[in-house]
């Protein structure tokens, strides 16, 4: 189990801070540690008071921690003031292994001041330099360059204003921005426009804490950074979609949403449209897609074999014909391919020879996942790092691999397939963004009624 370590303060109403972070991190499968920087009061409307914690406390905590039971990561959030940032950095100048996630947490959404103006400073010469990746959203994104970022261009100026601060990878969120929630990632060469549903409601409280925690944990879990952002901005979006309301001020978001949570296994009703398993949960009724659902537990179980190590040679080789334009391109990335498990050696031409695959394709079309495959990640698809290619790589496999829909599955296929859903942290979505499961609570199904 990956260790993740949250520096953060705690909120007395369970939403942010700690809290969330613990939540988060418990949830995506990973062992969770705090080192509080502070005690806060407060409530969905607001935060009523701010104690710090000492600083040499604060190191107390980190290095406690650090010296028995390690790290793989670490995310910092609300760190009060200058002293607790410098000892902070200090502390994690001298580690060598562990990613850092920064969440420059400055102003509450009530409007509290979280990090005093003096300590603006520090964050920037000491603590950004530090950061793996770092997250500010727009307000934070400009106090910390100074401009206004109100647009997707300016977000891409911030980002690259950030980064020249010293941070390898910077993140601006573009959740207070007009129309869809356009987020935009710079790992210093690229930026990515990861966009997603905009989610009207007012229970938002934590959702910066939330998602650098998800972050974390998957970039602890071995995640390319790309797929660990993707990963958490679903995984924030449905914490926001089935928040519920608390108190009179802004909500809690649902950290147990994005996950499909115990389904009764005993109650599976059957299928619809050879299509979608139907189960009987806690809380309603549970519509599962079988294809995604399959796609994800296989493209997990791919994943966690790491490269190359999910290759099972073919007793007899199979032949594939690619176009005569993308020959060269593949033979330029068979050892990226290879790190996915697929392994091809050169055939004469445009031929190959398919002498390996993972275990989870022995079924299926051998041909059409090569050919597919090499279509999706050919030059002019933007593929072009050996991590991007194994990663489009194994989702494709993972695809072509899984169930389809209209498939007749038998009731212990079904119940296995469930049981696998169980154990991988991440269930609410396939490779692909398609969602795997949609819930009809009883309450829907009341008022439906009208009862």
């Amino acid at each position: 189990m990956r260790r993740i370590l949250t520096i953060a303060a705690s909120d007395s109403g369970g939403g942010a801070g700690i809290q969330a972070d613990l939540k988060t991190i418990a949830f995506m499968g990973g062992y969770g540690m705090s080192a509080v920087t502070a005690l806060t009061a407060q409530n969905t409307t607001g935060v009523q008071s701010i104690h710090p914690v000492p600083a040499p406390f604060v190191a107390r905590q980190i290095n406690s921690v650090i010296s028995d039971i390690g790290v793989d990561a670490i995310k910092t959030g609300m760190l009060v003031n200058g002293r607790i940032v410098k000892t902070v950095a200090r502390i994690l100048r001298c580690l060598a292994e562990p990613r850092i996630i920064v969440d420059p947490v400055i102003v509450a959404k009530g409007g509290a001041v979280l990090l005093e103006k003096e300590a603006y400073a520090a964050l920037k010469r000491e603590l950004i330099p530090l950061a793996f990746i770092i997250t500010p959203n727009l307000h934070e994104a400009s106090v910390l360059t100074g401009k206004h970022t109100e647009s997707v261009s300016r977000m891409k100026q911030a980002a690259l204003a950030i980064h020249r601060m010293g941070a390898r990878n910077v993140l601006v969120k573009g959740g207070h921005l007009k129309g869809r929630a356009i987020d935009v990632l710079f790992d210093g060469r690229d930026y990515y426009e990861l966009a997603g549903d905009r989610i009207e409601s007012r229970n938002t409280h934590g959702t910066g804490c939330t998602l650098s925690a998800a972050i974390a944990t998957f970039l602890a879990r071995g995640l390319e950074l790309a797929a660990a952002v993707e990963e958490a901005k679903r995984f924030i979006t449905e914490a926001i979609r089935f928040s519920f309301p608390l108190g009179g001020g802004h909500g809690r978001t649902n950290h147990y949403a994005a996950g499909l949570g115990p389904v009764e296994r005993d109650r599976v009703l059957g299928t619809l449209a050879r299509t979608y398993i139907l189960a009987q949960g806690p809380d309603g009724l549970i519509l599962i897609d079988q294809h995604a659902a399959h796609e994800r537990v296989l493209y997990e179980a791919l994943r966690a074999k790491g490269p190359g190590a999910a290759a099972q040679t073919l007793l007899f080789p199979r032949v594939v014909e690619v176009n005569p334009g993308q020959a060269d391109w593949v033979k330029d990335n068979l050892p990226h391919l290879a790190q996915a498990g697929l392994t091809l050696e050169p055939f004469g031409g445009a031929s190959f020879l398919i002498t390996a695959v993972p275990a989870a394709l022995a079924h299926a079309d051998l041909e059409a996942v090569v050919a597919e495959a090499v279509e999706a990640l050919a030059p002019s698809k933007s593929f072009t790092r050996p991590q991007e290619v194994r990663e489009a790589a194994l989702q494709i496999m993972a695809c072509r691999g899984a169930v389809k829909a209209g498939e007749v599955l038998a009731p212990e296929a079904i119940a296995a397939l469930l049981v696998q859903l169980d154990e991988i942290a991440v269930s609410s979505h396939c490779p692909h963004g398609r969602p795997l499961w949609r819930l009809m609570s009883y309450e829907d199904i009341r008022q439906s009624f009208r009862r």
